[in-house]
């Protein structure tokens, strides 16, 4: 179960403009345990050379994905409309997508809604029409973030069952009777 956390971990950063206090640091830990510190740095690094530092490489063994896996992970651009992104993290549906992706993690500042500066950070990275964790990761303005890696599978899940429940909802007419 810690692999398969910690895997979902390092592809939802791959879910993640310079920004004013850009964020140096990913805390992870597994049922309140911090593991690793990851170095935003370290992992822009690996992304343009291929080359993981000591702590990334021992990290990458332990939960069972491959360098060029992490790598594509991290950078692989997704094309995305980034206005109507923009437009559609500040609807209802939008702001409780990032509420409940926002409980994975926490910042240092527990006053502070993670949640919003995730979104954010999204909507920063994906201004070009195109998104990679890495840009998301660049444009997240905290100086660190722990990631509860237990959490992301749940969320995962709820999400995968939620978008299913509203997409056969809309196939079917709105649930009118036919």
């Amino acid at each position: 179960m810690l692999q398969r956390s910690l895997a979902l971990t390092l592809a939802t950063l791959t879910m993640t403009a310079a920004s004013a206090e850009a964020l140096e640091e990913v805390q992870l830990s597994y049922e309140g345990l911090q593991f690793a510190t990851l170095s935003v740095s370290d992992l822009a690094t690996f992304s343009e050379t291929g080359q993981p530092s000591q702590q990334l490489a021992a990290l990458l063994r332990v939960i069972e994905v491959d360098q060029a896996t992490a790598r594509r992970l991290l950078t692989t651009d997704v094309a995305v409309n980034g206005q109507l992104l923009a437009d559609a993290s500040h609807t209802f549906v939008g702001e409780s997508f990032f509420q409940l992706l926002g409980t994975t993690f926490n910042l240092p500042d527990p006053a502070t809604p993670g949640w919003a500066y995730l979104r954010d950070a999204v909507v920063t990275a994906a201004a070009d029409d195109q998104i990679n964790a890495l840009e998301v990761l660049q444009a997240f303005e905290a100086e660190s973030v722990a990631v509860e890696t237990e959490k992301i599978g749940q969320v995962i899940e709820k999400i995968q069952t939620d978008t299913a429940t509203l997409e056969a909802f809309f196939d079917s007419g709105f649930g009118a009777n036919e």
